[in-house]
């Protein structure tokens, strides 16, 4: 169950329709908004994908926190 900030209703989706990608460019950091790391949260249903959450960095030190909430979305996942 996730809150949607645009339309503050609450969505419910089953666990398996959502999706957690992470985009770690500290290697490499190509991108051209200075994104060091993305991690996004998304539901995947037939009308198509639906972001829930996403958190990027611009600072290394901005990253342990964004992987600490990636940690505990992908444990409520897994569960």
């Amino acid at each position: 169950m996730l809150c949607c900030p645009v339309s503050g209703k609450m969505h419910h989706y089953p666990k398996h329709l959502l999706h957690c990608f992470v985009d770690d460019n500290r290697c490499d950091c190509s991108e051209q908004d200075g994104v060091l790391f993305r991690a996004e949260l998304f539901s995947i249903s037939p009308t198509g994908e639906q972001l829930c959450w996403e958190a990027c960095c611009r600072s290394e030190m901005e990253v342990p926190e964004v992987q600490t909430k990636v940690s505990r979305w992908l444990s409520w996942l897994n569960e």
